[in-house]
């Protein structure tokens, strides 16, 4: 085996290892942004109830409600990159078999999978800053 073939091996498994790599680091996010939306849900409704609720006036309901939003937009955003991630997939198979579009094999389907994740994201973190707020504002006097 020649020094070029070796190293175009190397180079070759490298890049496998990038690509399932890549894969692994996004599975790993939504499944953060699901389970982490999904439990901030739930403490906000557990804190409403036992803790917030306990016979005083609740304070800044708004900041409650903008976070059950946002944290709801977050699921949303995560399933709605699921869909569109595997429409790529089908795009890049499809370019890749036909040999057109190479430059930009998953076509606008990977563009707006990167940015329905970055919705995911950025509303996951305004839902809990929101909750945040309202937990703060609504914590028993000592």
């Amino acid at each position: 085996m020649s020094d070029v073939t070796r190293e175009l091996d190397v180079e070759t498994k490298y890049r496998e290892d990038l690509v399932e790599g890549r894969q692994q680091a996004q599975t790993s996010y939504d499944r953060a942004i699901l389970t982490l939306s999904a439990g901030a849900m739930g403490v906000s409704l557990t804190f409403l109830k036992d803790i917030a609720g306990g016979g005083r006036a609740v304070q800044v309901r708004c900041s409650l409600v903008a976070s059950w939003i946002s944290l709801t937009l977050a699921v949303l955003f995560v399933v709605l990159s699921f869909v569109l991630s595997r429409r790529s997939f089908d795009v890049a198979i499809k370019n890749l078999d036909s040999q057109r579009n190479l430059g930009n094999l998953g076509g606008r389907f990977a563009r707006w999978t990167e940015i329905s994740n970055a919705l995911a994201g950025i509303s996951f973190l305004v839902g809990l800053v929101a909750l945040c707020i309202f937990a703060y504002a609504n914590l028993p006097p000592n």
